[in-house]
């Protein structure tokens, strides 16, 4: 699966209800960033799902993430894991 983050989101309570129902089983909040995985979408794809872009519900930025390293909870870095394992990456 392609993991995407959705950060610096202006309403997240209309982001995260999006999320809710367009990735139900495929997402991941932390703190103020909003993580999602998925197959064969792009990252302006996701962003207008889940209503963020010029002509929906409100503002924020859409990254693709290919690689990450950081220091967090462990709950994410399983949560990464589990979705980069289900796409054999």
């Amino acid at each position: 699966m392609q993991i995407f983050v959705a950060f610096d989101v202006g309403d997240k309570s209309v982001v995260m209800e999006n999320i809710e129902e367009n990735y139900a089983q495929n997402h991941h909040k932390a703190d103020e960033s909003f993580f999602i995985a998925t197959t064969g979408e792009t990252a302006k794809e996701v962003a207008n799902k889940i209503g963020i872009g010029e002509e929906q519900d409100t503002w924020g930025i859409v990254i693709s993430i290919d690689s990450y390293w950081g220091c967090y909870d462990a709950e994410l870095w399983e949560w990464l894991e589990a979705k980069r394992s289900a796409n054999g990456k």
